[in-house]
């Protein structure tokens, strides 16, 4: 989790995704690049849930707009029971395919369990982008026009 003081523009990798939870986080979009093979998704990341104050009932969440990119994506299955509204996910896992790496690098299984279905994917990495500063919402998403609509763009 983000404190305050660390609130930049921000990315995280493979190293990092242990320390990441996803619980609760919305994916708004997806796009697949065909000329990289990489999967692109667009969240709203939960960097922090703020405890209710005095006489409130509910948690607050502090957000930010990410990209999420996995490279060289191969072996991708999606199951879900609805398209009707964003997917919320509950778990992301990865495991390492390979003990050596082949040519080109390690590969990592990645699995997405969702409020409404799954999403599996092999890759050879995993790179979040912040785009924007967190900002505290009383709902677990971003309207589009504080995130700036939907958009996979990734910032170093």
């Amino acid at each position: 989790m983000m404190s305050s003081s660390d609130q930049v523009l921000r990315k995280w990798d493979d190293q990092d995704i242990g320390s990441l939870k996803w619980h609760d986080v919305y994916i708004r979009g997806m796009a697949f690049f065909g000329e990289t093979c990489e999967l692109r998704l667009d969240i709203d990341y939960i960097l922090e849930w703020i405890a209710p104050a005095p006489g409130e009932t509910y948690f607050s969440f502090r957000l930010a707009p990410a990209t999420v990119v996995f490279a060289d994506v191969t072996d991708m299955k999606m199951s879900t029971d609805s398209f009707g509204a964003w997917i919320q996910i509950d778990t992301l896992t990865r495991n390492k395919l390979n003990e050596t790496p082949r040519e080109g690098g390690e590969r990592f299984a990645y699995c997405f369990e969702c409020q409404q279905g799954d999403i599996s994917l092999e890759s050879a990495g995993f790179s979040m982008y912040l785009r924007k500063i967190g900002v505290v919402s009383k709902e677990m998403y971003l309207a589009d026009v504080v995130r700036g609509g939907i958009c996979f763009e990734i910032h170093e």
